[in-house]
């Protein structure tokens, strides 16, 4: 009983808070999930693999929940790409971000963004960040991203480290 009650107190709660809202996007255990209703006792959502899962509620309101959505509806993919810590750092941001900026399925609603995240004994690594505005077409973009991130570094010449 106690789990129950715990459920639509949650519930009502999220729904009150508006911390998430049908149509966004999260990630929840290292899933993404487009959330599709909010339940008296549990939240409903799709998988970007089109599994249905059910969250109990307690478990949305007391989990880390990453939002992958902002205020506008646009959707985040990203990835991470390393390069050999001998390229010149300058030449690989130019050619990321260029690669970035030819892909015409990018929102224009929001910047990308190029970080150079770390530096290990092997590579030098950046996370790239696009924001689309339709997430059935995420794993695509996702893999588009790669695609055309790989294709500028070989054509700059830039190595791409094998460990």
């Amino acid at each position: 009983m106690q789990s129950i009650v715990e459920n639509f107190l949650s519930g009502v709660i999220l729904r009150l808070d508006q911390t998430i809202r049908p149509g966004d996007v999260v990630e929840v255990h290292d899933r993404w999930l487009k959330i599709d209703r909010l339940g008296v006792r549990n939240t409903f959502g799709t998988t970007a693999k089109g599994e249905e899962v059910m969250v109990p509620n307690a478990t949305a309101a007391q989990s880390t929940i990453t939002s992958l959505t902002r205020e506008d509806r646009l959707y985040r993919v990203g990835t991470q790409i390393g390069v050999a810590c001998s390229a010149d750092l300058v030449q690989v941001r130019r050619t990321l971000e260029g690669a970035v900026a030819g892909l015409e399925w990018r929102s224009s609603q929001s910047e990308s963004k190029v970080f150079l995240e770390e530096f290990t004994r092997f590579s030098v690594n950046y996370a790239v960040l696009v924001w689309i505005d339709d997430l059935d077409t995420a794993r695509q973009r996702h893999s588009d991203l790669n695609e055309a991130l790989w294709s500028s570094l070989k054509e700059a010449g830039i190595e791409i480290p094998s460990v």
